[in-house]
Order: structure tokens, then sequence, then C-alpha cells
């Protein structure tokens, strides 16, 4: 699984994450509300769907994957303010505003809670930079006029495909841009014997079905391990929030996206094989831990999850879907995604080399679509 790259360098995924930031606000924070509004009815006694549980006197809230930088500080802040608005001073008028849960569930327990105290955890794989992390919620938090009741925050270093929290000790866990990402490359693709076998290409834009299935397989896995160890750790009542990159609707569509952007990549790997400062079998055996499920493989996922009930689930266009970046736009979210991989990988100078060359070969090409393309599910589990 990839890490995010320090917030003091010009390639950090907190640099150059505007486009996640605006698609989180402008499509996932009125779905989170209202998942937030379902989760805090169940806890009282309301229509969230739970059954109710105590009356509420402490909460604890999950950030699964939760990188650093000005998402998650933003993020985090979402769901502060969402807590105030529905533990402490929701209105009828603002809910019915927001679609959330109605007024008489409210009654019942969404609204006026005693909450008294709320553990936000952070989670991420232990490279993290969990120290800017806290540096970063310590400066925003303080500065915040209207904090909800008292605040406490804790980092869990792991990865999210297996067990993090104690049995039945989290609230409402969120994950945003990050189940894309998987907890290995199929061990088939980098075998030399098998039909799976990748070659020069470093992801599946030109993958034989074997190959693709291969990914699928391996997506499929650790979504599951990702639902079932949730499944642990949440308490009846609480609710998971997945904001998903899937595989857009029009399979042509993303074929003709993906091959101009991952050309560039490859082409890249392949001239630095040339210069002899790679070498071809390094080429052959790097291939991205990366896969985007559809919302139809999302489903089956679901349906075969007995402990959870969907609440909400809906597949959203990609706000820069059709919008071509600049080469500097792209270059950067580009370099800023995928580098921190490569860097595990080749090494920081080997793979700084590769990017300068992805860099020159995408400003030459300036009639290339030069564009990520996917879709965004955006799911709300409530735990049975």
């Amino acid at each position: 699984m990839a890490i995010m790259e320090g917030r003091d360098s010009k390639d950090s995924y907190a640099v150059n994450s505007a486009l996640q930031n605006r698609n989180f606000h402008t499509l996932a924070q009125p779905r989170l509300e209202k998942a937030i509004g379902h989760m805090l009815a169940a806890a009282g006694g309301g229509g969230g769907g739970g059954g109710g549980r105590h009356p509420l006197r402490r909460l604890t809230i999950a950030d699964l994957g939760c990188a650093y930088g000005p998402n998650t500080i933003q993020c985090a802040k979402s769901i502060v303010q969402a807590l105030g608005r529905w533990g402490i001073s929701a209105s009828a008028e603002d809910d019915e505003e927001a679609g959330m849960v109605k007024e008489e569930d409210a009654d019942n327990g969404a609204a006026g809670m005693t909450t008294k105290e709320v553990l936000f955890i952070f989670s991420d794989l232990p490279r993290n930079d969990f120290n800017a992390l806290f540096e970063d919620l310590e400066s925003h938090f303080s500065k915040d006029s209207s904090p909800p009741p008292v605040l406490y925050v804790s980092g869990v270093p792991g990865s999210f495909y297996g067990r993090l929290f104690p049995s039945s000790s989290i609230d409402f866990a969120i994950c945003s841009y990050s189940l894309h990402w998987l907890s290995q490359v199929p061990k088939s693709i980098t075998d030399r014997d098998s039909p799976c076998w990748n070659g020069e290409h470093a992801w599946i834009h030109k993958a034989t079905e074997a190959t693709r299935e291969a990914y699928s397989s391996q997506a499929k896995e650790d979504m599951q391990n990702f639902i079932k160890s949730r499944s642990f750790e949440l308490k009846s009542g609480g609710v998971l929030f997945l904001l998903l990159m899937t595989s857009i609707s029009n399979p042509h569509e993303q074929q003709l996206r993906d091959d101009s952007v991952w050309e560039v990549f490859d082409l890249a790997w392949t001239a630095l094989v040339k210069e002899g400062a790679i070498r071809l079998e390094e080429m052959e055996l790097f291939n991205l831990p990366m896969y985007f499920l559809s919302q139809n493989e999302f489903e089956d996922i679901f349906a075969h999850a007995p402990d959870f009930r969907i609440l909400e689930m809906e597949t959203l266009k990609n706000s820069v879907n059709g919008h071509n970046l600049t080469a500097e736009q792209w270059i950067s979210l580009f370099t800023s995604v995928m580098k921190p991989t490569v860097d595990k990988y080749l090494g920081a100078v080997r793979s700084a080399q590769l990017f300068e060359r992805v860099g020159a070969i995408a400003r030459s090409r300036t009639d290339s679509h030069l564009q990520f393309t996917h879709d965004l599910t955006v799911v709300s589990l409530l735990r049975l």
C-alpha cells in the first residue's frame, strides 16, 4: 500500500490534493452529515435503524487511511461541525434543508445529546507523518471558537485491511480516497510463467483479461477483509462511511483516458531502461498496487456482509472528469500520488529521475488528454 509524501515537499499529496478536497465537500459532505445523523439517532434510540444503544456520553470516531494535510483537517472539521449541528445545536429547519434524519427522530435522541467527550482516532500506515498531522490538528482546532464537547485525539498505525481497534469500540468510521490501494500486487502478476504476467506495463491499462481478473480478485479480497475488520470494531448502531474511487460506467471512455495517462508513465520507464538507469527486470516487475472496483462489485461485496445494512449508496460523477488538466497540474497531481510507491521500489534518487522524465514527456504531449478518469461512490453502512 502507498503512503503519501511529506508535507514540506512540493510533490507532497498535502500540497497537490485540492481536487480531492473539492470533491469531498461538493459530493460527500452532505451525505456525511446525513450518515452522522443516522448514527446519533441509533445511539439515542431514534430512527437510525440500530434500535438504540444508550445515552451517548462518549463518542469515538475513526478516520481510516487518514494521511495528513489540509484534506485530513477539513474532513475532521466537517465531522466536528456536523456533530455540533446534530448533537448540540441542530434545528428542524437545518435538518430538513440538509435532508437529514427527520425531526421526530431527532426528538428521540439524534439531537440535544449529552455527549461530553469525543475521541477522534486517526489511522494510517506506520510511515504516515503523524507528527505533522498532530501539529496541524492542534493549530487548527485551537483556533476554533465553537468546538464540540471535550475533543481528544490519538493515532493508530496499521493497515485497515486488518484489525486496528478493540471490539465494539467505534461509533463512526470514515475512509475516504483510500480503498483503491491494494494490500499488495497480486503475486501472479510478477510470475513470468503466469497468464497474468504484466510485462513492461506499470498498471492494467493494456493488460490481458487474466491480469485484470487477478487485480479484481485481490481488490475484492482486500475489501472483504476491510469490511470484516470493521464489523468487529464498530458498535451496534455505528456507521461506516466510505468515499470510494470506482471505475466509470463507460468502459470505452475509461480505456481512452487510461491509455493516455499511463502511456506517459510507461514511456518514462522505458526511456530510463534504455539509458541504463533502470534495469529491464526492474521495470517488468514493477506494478502499481491499485484497482478501481465498480459499483456492482461493491454491491456484491456488501450483499455478503451480514453485519451491515446499506443506508445509502450512490455513484456520482467525479467533478473533474471531462476537464483536461494542464500539463503542470497533471504532473504535480500524478507525482504526488504515485511517487511514494515508486520511491519505495527504486529509492528516492532513481524515482526522482523517473518522475522528471514523466514531466518532460507530459509537457511534450500537448494533444493528450491528461486526466484521471473515475467515478466516486459514496456509501453509508449501518452496523447491525
